[in-house]
């Protein structure tokens, strides 16, 4: 069961959490033509139809989908841990093993929300506390260094949201602190140019269309 303080959005959209972006869509036609106010009179709706419509802005955007799933994820009694590392040398062993698997994960079945998830265990914040120690700067090199090819696969505002506990380490170590800085800005370069390399493209090909145009004129 999720913790009541978190919307199950797709028990709103009455969508099963594997449901594809067009069943997504579907839903939210239906029933934003049943809850509309202009086709529902019943004062209920209009609640109900701002929690569809906050429903699917979320769900639409997969960014945003897959940062929902993780919460999702962490809020659900069945994912938490049973027990918790002892020392950093069991942390560490952890992330050794999930570093493996990471690195054989083929990108195009990846499921971004699994993943989230298993690295913000590794770095939860009794975990962290472990590495927080007098002479663990070698230890918190070597965590950052494992999570690495996992962290690469996740779009940048995750990789930012689950980064954020490791902030308490490079208070205290510059140099971890310049290694996540240089992390997060490949990470954004690639994020960015995902984004838009379609668009850079689109524009490339117009001005290059442009030229040879120009060019038959002359």
């Amino acid at each position: 069961m999720l913790l009541a303080v978190l919307k199950d959005l797709y028990q709103i959209l009455n969508l099963p959490p594997t449901a594809t972006p067009e069943d997504i869509r579907r839903a939210f036609r239906k029933l934003a033509l049943q809850y509309h106010p202009d086709k529902n009179d019943d004062p209920a709706a209009v609640k109900q139809f701002t929690e569809i419509q906050e429903a699917y802005a979320v769900l639409r955007d997969p960014v945003k989908r897959a940062s929902y799933n993780c919460q999702r994820y962490r809020a659900d009694p069945s994912h938490r841990k049973k027990t918790r590392p002892a020392n950093t040398e069991e942390v560490l062993l952890m992330a050794g093993k999930f570093s493996d698997r990471a690195r054989h994960i083929d990108p195009f079945r990846l499921d971004m929300d699994r993943l989230a998830f298993e690295l913000t265990a590794i770095l939860s914040p009794g975990n962290i506390a472990l590495f927080d120690q007098p002479g663990k700067q070698a230890a918190q090199h070597l965590l950052l260094q494992h999570l690495q090819p996992a962290l690469r696969l996740l779009p940048l505002p995750m990789v930012r949201e689950i980064l954020a506990p490791m902030q308490l380490l490079t208070a205290g170590n510059q140099l971890l602190a310049a290694e996540v800085n240089t992390l997060l800005k490949e990470i954004r370069w690639t994020y960015h140019w995902n984004r838009y390399k379609i668009w850079i493209a689109l524009v490339i090909t117009i001005l290059f269309c442009m030229l040879i145009y120009l060019a038959g004129k002359r």
